[in-house]
Formats: structure tokens, sequence, C-alpha cells
């Protein structure tokens, strides 16, 4: 019954979305134009900037962060709609397109530590996991939809 709880649920929901949707475009978005890309050396700097967002996590929550909890979320959702919506737009170089790509990774592996830590804040132990499979359902029904189609 608390709105928050529906607020998180959806927002996990989103993240599972873009990241599912990025996985199906990203490859050929790099290689539109019948360039050669090494898909084999773009892959792993996707995991390292997600690793890199992850770890940035502890900097903004703390008695020193220099923004509350939702703001810096805020703004990493900001940031991960921006470099999707930049690729979206316009064909660049791969090494732009990489960083963009690299950028929305970091992003979301901010976000998904962050959404983590406002779950142990409103939800009881019990129910974190009924959420988490709620919203994977919910992140994934699109897909599952599009596919089908």
């Amino acid at each position: 019954s608390d709105k928050r709880v529906l607020i998180l649920v959806l927002a996990q929901a989103s993240v599972q979305f873009s990241v599912s949707a990025f996985w199906f475009l990203w490859a050929p978005t790099i290689v539109a134009d019948g360039r050669d890309a090494p898909l084999s050396l773009i892959y792993p700097c996707f995991l390292v900037s997600r690793m890199l967002g992850s770890a940035a996590v502890p900097w903004f929550y703390g008695a020193m962060a220099p923004f509350q909890n939702e703001d810096s979320l805020t703004t990493a959702y900001i940031a991960a709609g921006l470099a999707l919506s930049v690729v979206a737009y316009d064909y660049q170089e791969i090494g732009t397109l990489v960083i963009l790509f690299c950028i929305f990774h970091a992003s979301v592996g901010f976000i998904l530590p962050s959404l983590a830590r406002f779950r142990t804040m409103y939800l009881p132990n019990e129910l974190r996991g009924g959420m988490m499979s709620f919203s994977l359902a919910l992140g994934n029904a699109p897909m599952f939809i599009f596919l089908i189609q």
C-alpha cells in the first residue's frame, strides 16, 4: 500500500527492461554501417563500466555524501537516458558509441545497488525476493511481447 514500494518496483522494472533492450540493440548499432568492430573487446568494457558504477555507490551514500539518496539516483537515471538517447538519435563513430554505452552501463551499475539500498529501507526481508521477481516479470514482459510480435 506504500507508494514508495510501487515506485521502487517500477524503477527496478524500467532498469531491467532498458538493459534487456540494450543487449538486443548494441551490437547491430555498432556495426550498422558495415564497420568492423572488435565486439569481443567491447563487451569487457561494458562489464568494467558496470563494476565501476557499482564501486561508486559508497561515495554517494553516507554522512559525507554530496547529494541526498534520491537525487543521486535520479541523476544516474538521467545519465543513462541521455546516453541511450544520443545513441538512438545518430550513428556515431565506434569510439563514441562505446563511450556512450559504457556511460549507460556505469549508470546501471550505480542504479542497481542504489535500488537495493532503497529495498532494504522500505521492505521487510520476507518481501524483498517477491518484489524482485515481480519487477523482473514487469521488466521482461514488454521484451517478451516484442519478441513474439
